[in-house]
């Protein structure tokens, strides 16, 4: 994540409320600028969104 931030990239975190292993993005979300904490059901509509 930080090596896509480093290079321009946008970071979509899944919301650690609903992931299996919440340690996971939560990790990302302390230790990047994440740009966006998005529940699974938003991630296909941001992506979509930001392709356009």
């Amino acid at each position: 994540m930080q090596a896509i931030k480093q290079r321009g990239g946008i970071a979509l975190v899944q919301s650690p409320d609903e992931a299996e292993w919440p340690s996971m993005p939560r990790s990302a979300i302390e230790n990047v600028a994440v740009d966006r904490v998005l529940r699974i059901a938003e991630m296909r509509d941001e992506i979509i969104r930001l392709i356009h």
